[in-house]
């Protein structure tokens, strides 16, 4: 019986249609996930809002841009809210050795300090976000343990566990991605001989957009199970692949804050 009669005949029953692709591995649903979500440039406004474990909450607003240099992602972004930290500015460069080189300009100090590899993972802010949530991230910056399909809220996803391939403040990771169009939903992060995650990060379906072939969050929630801390982050004035001048991206935009235009 050929394909297409067995195609018609599923869609009569109201049966799935039969499929005679190659199931994908786990490192190729990741290298779709990531593709789909950091292969392109980007400006857009982010408001962070902060919520303490007695309910007290703080806001953030950045105004961000992203662009791909070389084939390699640079990232900016200026606090232009409260007006006492306006002007904090955080510029994030990869670099060759596939890893990243991030510098935060403190008007406070009015100097440049360099973040190291050591302070990839710790609070962004005082957020429930780290240096490291906005880096790019890549198929080879992760050891693959498995992988195993699952449901999240009614849609098909896979759910791809991991373990970071250099040392990070987590000990396994676990990411959510849709299997219609590779979005990640959510990523579950791990302490070593824990079974539940100390730190969520969640990207509800309904508040995604899709640009330029690519789905992209426009609301993001984090929670910090450990110190019963959550941030919700909104995305707004989100544009995909506009043109954006190569030299913002250096230190010298931030030591001279020159505008990000």
């Amino acid at each position: 019986m050929s394909r297409l009669v067995l195609a018609l005949v599923a869609s009569l029953l109201g049966l799935p249609a039969p499929s005679h692709a190659e199931p994908l591995s786990a490192i190729e649903v990741l290298r779709r996930a990531f593709t789909n979500r950091y292969e392109c440039d980007t400006t857009s406004r982010i408001e962070i809002r902060m919520r303490d474990a007695g309910g007290g909450t703080r806001n953030r607003v950045f105004e961000t841009m992203s662009k791909r240099i070389d084939g390699r992602l640079r990232s900016l972004g200026r606090l232009v809210e409260p007006a006492h930290l306006r002007g904090m500015t955080v510029l994030n460069i990869e670099t060759d050795r596939a890893s990243e080189d991030t510098f935060v300009y403190l008007p406070t100090l009015g100097k440049v300090r360099r973040v190291t590899s050591a302070q990839r993972s710790d609070s962004f802010l005082g957020s429930d976000v780290t240096y490291e949530d906005f880096e790019r991230r890549r198929v080879e910056d992760f050891l693959i343990d498995a992988m195993e399909p699952t449901l999240e809220q009614g849609e098909a996803a896979w759910l791809v566990r991991a373990r970071p391939a250099r040392r990070g403040g987590y000990q396994s990771i676990e990411f959510l991605v849709a299997r219609r169009d590779f979005a990640i939903l959510a990523t579950s992060y791990f302490k070593r001989g824990s079974t539940e995650p100390f730190r969520l990060i969640q990207i509800p379906r309904g508040h995604m957009v899709t640009l330029e072939g690519h789905v992209l969050p426009t609301r993001i929630l984090a929670q910090n199970k450990r110190r019963r801390t959550s941030t919700e982050i909104r995305i707004t004035n989100l544009r995909v692949n506009p043109p954006l001048e190569d030299h913002l991206f250096s230190v010298v935009t931030l030591e001279q804050q020159r505008p990000l235009e």
